[in-house]
């Protein structure tokens, strides 16, 4: 069974599960479909385990009692798809990043023997003791 399969099977298992318990009013289901540490936010409130649950489905259905769950959409596959996708650009970016770093560090180096190879061959400094002088040559190669 692959990933999408195995999705699409839990989906219509809650959908099941919402529609017994909220559609047709059936509490049995919710020891077998859900945690015993079950927890629930509503706002600042956390609510717990089984008896929240039972509480919640009898007050919906009390309040309105033809509820029919037309319609469950899974939110999170996007959220998990948006955030997988976001951890392989970070990762991503984080590869070139390095990359440009060695990169720049190497070429540094290359560009500091050259700098020091050129001055060597084609910068001079030098002192001329008949006129008590100093100077500096630079040599162009044509």
């Amino acid at each position: 069974m692959d990933l999408n399969q195995n999705n699409m099977d839990r989906l219509e298992q809650i959908k099941n599960i919402a529609d017994q318990l909220i559609g047709q009013g059936n509490l049995n289901i919710v020891d077998s479909a859900f945690s015993a540490d079950y927890i629930a936010h509503s706002g600042e409130k956390t609510h717990n385990g089984h008896k929240f649950i039972k509480q919640f489905a009898k007050q919906l259905r009390t309040a309105i009692p033809d509820i029919k769950i037309v319609k469950i959409e899974v939110l999170s596959q996007a959220a998990n798809f948006s955030n997988q996708a976001f951890y392989v650009c970070a990762g991503t970016a984080a590869v070139i990043w390095i990359y440009d770093i060695i990169w720049v560090w190497n070429k540094g180096a290359q560009n500091k023997k050259a700098q020091k190879a050129y001055k060597q061959t084609h910068l001079g400094f030098y002192y001329e003791p008949n006129f008590n002088a100093t100077g500096l040559s630079y040599t162009v190669n044509f």
